[in-house]
């Protein structure tokens, strides 16, 4: 029997909404139900739809069940380039020199 962790849970109920089984704003199962399924304790199945609805999948309400989100929140992400390590990556050699000291007024 293989060990069933939240994440794999996660990924499976979000393969699943992604293949269509939950449209959007349909109800989830309840996480008794899921953890029968997934043959689980409930807080795994909790904390699999917790990780979702973290990253805007999903909307949890207490007494009212978890819903595929409408309309998916979507963060935007960016990486702020370091230049040294971009130097670097090119086999480049960085170093920096301070030209002058401004005196504070």
């Amino acid at each position: 029997m293989t060990k069933m962790t939240h994440q794999i849970i996660r990924q499976s109920i979000l393969e699943r909404i992604q293949k269509g089984e939950w449209g959007l704003g349909d109800l989830i199962p309840g996480e008794a139900s899921l953890a029968e399924e997934y043959g689980c304790a409930r807080t795994t199945i909790n904390r699999a739809l917790q990780g979702l609805a973290d990253e805007g999948l999903v909307v949890r309400k207490r007494k009212g069940g978890t819903r595929v989100c409408n309309m998916p929140v979507r963060q935007a992400r960016f990486d702020i380039p370091i230049v040294r390590e971009q130097v670097e990556a090119f086999g480049g050699h960085y170093r920096h020199q301070v030209l002058r000291k401004v005196e504070k007024v």
